[in-house]
């Protein structure tokens, strides 16, 4: 399934929907007491006097919330259910674990609505068991897609593909592994002095 695929099932379950009466419910499918929920919350936006958007994470493990809740600030630019399938894709996809192969239902309902069943939910499967696997053919940092004319794409010595300015951006902030299997990027030796 990909992110095109997902986004074609969210515009069929919530043809409109207001970010923050969001709720994206995500379960392991082997593993129902693993969940993640997504939440969004609106806040204004200073600098602009704009709106600005928060995607909260909760972690649950064991049916308990998990101590690793985390936001980070989204742009919602763009069609509505592309982005949420983008957002929740990425997300899930960072959160699994590498050499592993799990299936995740995701299930979307709002605030005031039941929690749909699991039997209908959309069914997201991750396979980073293959070392030689790229994030299908989009950069995995910033989801650009490196098919277009627009994007240099870069094979890493793993053979992961990555975009050139995430490439660029990762080495000066001195992130010097691949963001998908943590191998190496540059192999950086230290020659020996003489005295």
């Amino acid at each position: 399934m990909t992110i095109s695929d997902l986004a074609s099932y969210l515009k069929k379950v919530i043809p409109t929907f207001t970010w923050e009466d969001l709720i994206v419910l995500c379960t392991e499918k082997h593993a129902n007491d693993k969940q993640l929920h997504i939440t969004f919350i609106k806040r204004p936006y200073e600098i602009y006097n704009q709106i600005e958007y928060s995607m909260c994470m909760t972690p649950y493990i064991g049916y308990i919330k998990d101590e690793g809740v985390s936001w980070v600030d989204i742009s919602i630019l763009g069609q509505k259910h592309k982005v949420l399938a983008t957002l929740i894709y990425s997300t899930l996809f960072k959160r699994t674990t590498i050499n592993a192969k799990v299936s995740i239902l995701i299930n979307i309902c709002h605030n005031d609505v039941n929690i749909p069943l699991l039997k209908d939910a959309f069914v997201l499967t991750f396979d980073r068991t293959d070392r030689t696997l790229s994030f299908s053919n989009e950069c995995p940092i910033c989801m650009a897609d490196l098919k277009s004319p627009n994007i240099e794409q870069i094979t890493l010595p793993c053979f992961h593909k990555i975009c050139k300015t995430c490439l660029f951006s990762s080495l000066e902030h001195k992130l010097n592994k691949c963001p998908l299997c943590r191998h190496e990027i540059i192999s950086i030796s230290n020659p020996q002095t003489s005295v």
